[in-house]
């Protein structure tokens, strides 16, 4: 993953996957997927979320109540079909070894997407409400996100 994001109250992690001009690795060095598990990048993500946050049943000293996990994909564009695979929760089990260990699972749909429109789109809904500074670093990132999009039709239009 990209970026981790935690708070506490209540307590929250929130995993970001970024993508830019390649599409999400189908597998690892030292996995093909020919164990019969998927090795995309986005199950990998989401199976490390959910034993890092305590969603897999496990023999433990103390018991700790699972933290929310969101995991995001974050892309040009949206319309991933691992995001919308993986939402289905037997089909999410099936993809992750020990699966059957997931006992219950984050409040759904704990996998999603935004595409690099929607960011900017949140962002200038929201400026109103941040302070300068805040703003300054709203427009930067809302200009290099647009910037983003630019290069990359300028690629694929002279691919």
């Amino acid at each position: 993953m990209d970026v981790v994001l935690t708070w506490e109250n209540p307590p929250t992690t929130v995993f970001i996957e970024m993508k830019y001009g390649s599409a999400i690795s189908s597998t690892t060095v030292h996995n093909d997927g020919a164990t019969g598990f998927p090795s995309d990048q986005l199950i990998r993500n989401a199976r490390v979320g959910l034993w890092e946050n305590g969603w897999f049943s496990e023999e433990l000293l103390f018991d700790m109540p699972p933290r929310d996990f969101v995991l995001i994909l974050l892309a040009p564009s949206g319309g991933s079909p691992l995001v919308q695979e993986y939402r289905d929760p037997d089909r999410l089990r099936d993809a992750i070894p020990h699966g059957q260990r997931l006992t219950e699972l984050p409040r759904t749909p704990f996998i999603g997407e935004l595409s690099y429109k929607d960011v900017i789109g949140i962002l200038a809904t929201q400026r109103r409400w941040f302070t300068r500074p805040k703003k300054i670093v709203v427009d930067q990132v809302s200009d290099y996100l647009r910037f983003k999009l630019t290069q990359l039709r300028t690629v694929n239009s002279q691919g």
